[in-house]
């Protein structure tokens, strides 16, 4: 009990003394306390400040309706008949702004613009039957790669096959295994396009569709990590973070059917 009122003190002490406290960036990242708040590990008073700038400037770019797009009790990814909410597709989105400085060599050297001057996570509530689907158009790609790179292994374990080549050419074995994986991803490339086709009329397969998402796009963000060409989505239960934009008390809305941390 002694324990529990000296951490007590102690936040209260940290809250009385933060520069950000009961702000934006406050509620969003102290959550129940202080203690776990990563802007305490700045090192002075000035450097939290920034950050609370930062991430003003952040939301400033932002649509100010963005949380509908998690807080939706309907698959955003749905085309048609909506399902209901069963997970979140995450996708992380990049901005300019606000300008940050880097090193140009490992923090050595002339000091030159990122180009990233936001990152945000973009939570999307989605169904499972989207989550499916996006999971197998990621994947076939892979599956059909491997998978024909696994084929021109057993075929250069035979000796009937591997027998003729290397009498030919000893580099003959080396190039099928490399002429198997260069089919393998091109056929792989094939069949991804085609799925994806195939699933465009239930779902949205390229989230610029989704107005929001456009509406960041013309706003300066862009898509931080990709996948073959298209945004890489990450599909969990539960969201790593509550809203984005505080409501009027915030507290009772930012930890809604939010992932824990340990």
């Amino acid at each position: 009990m002694e324990n529990m009122e000296n951490n007590e003190e102690v936040s209260q002490e940290t809250r009385n003394e933060c520069p950000i406290v009961d702000s934006e960036l406050c509620y969003w990242v102290g959550k129940n306390g202080c203690m776990p708040c990563y802007i305490q590990g700045l090192r002075d008073d000035d450097d939290k400040r920034k950050a609370l700038e930062n991430w003003k400037v952040m939301l400033s770019n932002l649509p100010a309706d963005i949380d509908s797009l998690h807080e939706s009790e309907k698959c955003v990814l749905c085309k048609g008949e909506r399902r209901g909410t069963e997970c979140y597709a995450s996708v992380d989105m990049a901005h300019p702004e606000p300008k940050s400085m880097k090193s140009m060599f490992f923090g050595i050297g002339k000091k030159i613009r990122s180009p990233v001057g936001s990152l945000v996570t973009i939570h999307i509530a989605s169904c499972g039957v989207c989550r499916k689907k996006y999971k197998v158009m990621d994947s076939l790609m892979w599956i059909i790669l491997f998978g024909m790179v696994a084929l021109a292994f057993v075929l250069a374990s035979i000796p009937v096959v591997i027998g003729p080549l290397s009498s030919l050419n000893q580099l003959l074995p080396i190039a099928l295994v490399a002429g198997m994986a260069l089919l393998g991803y091109l056929l792989g490339r094939w069949a991804t396009n085609r799925y994806r086709k195939k699933i465009s009329p239930d779902v949205v397969v390229d989230i610029s569709e989704i107005p929001l998402i456009k509406s960041m796009f013309g706003k300066g963000w862009t898509i931080f990590q990709d996948n073959q060409g298209r945004p890489k989505l990450f599909f969990k239960t539960k969201k790593t973070f509550g809203r984005l934009f505080c409501k009027d008390t915030p507290a009772d809305n930012l930890t809604a059917n939010v992932e824990k941390q340990p």
